[in-house]
């Protein structure tokens, strides 16, 4: 399976990022078979066991006092050797990642091995929370890898440019008209902003905004670190000389932060 930021592709299917509104872990309860080598090991001794029982049946046949015995060790030679071959099932958890769009929902493939399934949602996130080009991830399903390929396309661009965007689903916290101000307005004015730091070596600036946006890409920040990223941002902002309108970044970069709280109210 290939993750990127514009599509998710497995198979022969694609799935444009653009059109899930969002990702989530879900599960089923299944039945497990006994693994092959625990069934020969269990066979194995069962035959072992009917056996040393059948011998101790016949052994006994013969002797009128341990009839008895000759009939018990038959009796339970004979369920050891014919009963037990039967395959044992267990009860177990399957994890599946299921994709929500405008048109339903489709469960991409499943799983019993949970850390695995939940590296595949995060992965998935932040494929859906990000319009970087330059992510791209590699998920070998069978032998459950994860290969992280994003880093060799960077270091095959001419520059290495941080990208300060972050791509925002519809949430029902917040209008069309918020959603549209997020991922235009208030987009472009971050990219701005961390191509004006990164020009001018402005280190303090570049840090706290990468934080920023950083914790807005992760799955439900808490509002308090959001707060507080953003009063460090602003706080270098207001004592820069940036030669731009320092007032009005502020002012859009505060309207949409104040937008995206309330997202997470």
């Amino acid at each position: 399976m290939e993750i990127t930021g514009e599509a998710i592709r497995l198979d022969n299917q694609i799935f444009p990022t653009k059109n899930i509104s969002s990702a989530r872990m879900v599960e089923k309860d299944i039945k497990v078979p006994e693994s092959d080598k625990d069934y020969t090991k269990r066979m194995v001794r069962n035959l072992a066991i009917g056996v040393i029982l059948m011998l101790v049946g016949i052994a006994n046949k013969d002797h009128e006092d341990n009839q008895a015995i000759s009939l018990v060790g038959l009796i339970c030679g004979a369920y050891f050797i014919f009963f037990t071959w039967k395959r044992k099932f267990f009860d177990a958890k399957q994890y599946g990642i299921e994709l929500l769009s405008n048109s339903g929902t489709m469960t991409l493939f499943w799983s019993r091995d949970l850390e695995f399934m939940t590296q595949v949602r995060d992965v998935i996130f932040k494929a859906l929370t990000t319009s970087s080009t330059t992510l791209h991830y590699n998920v070998n399903i069978d032998n459950k890898k994860i290969f992280d390929n994003s880093l060799n396309i960077t270091e095959k661009s001419t520059t290495n440019i941080y990208d300060y965007s972050i791509r925002f689903t519809k949430n029902e916290g917040i209008s069309d008209e918020q959603l549209q101000f997020l991922n235009g307005e208030f987009n472009n004015t971050l990219r701005e902003l961390g191509k004006a730091a990164e020009a001018s070596r402005n280190t303090d600036l570049e840090g706290e905004l990468k934080n920023l946006v950083q914790i807005l890409r992760s799955n439900n920040p808490e509002k308090t670190k959001i707060r507080n990223a953003w009063a460090k941002v602003k706080g270098v902002c207001e004592v820069w000389e940036t030669g731009e309108d320092v007032q009005k970044i502020i002012s859009t970069l505060g309207a949409g932060i104040a937008t995206i709280i309330t997202m997470f109210s």
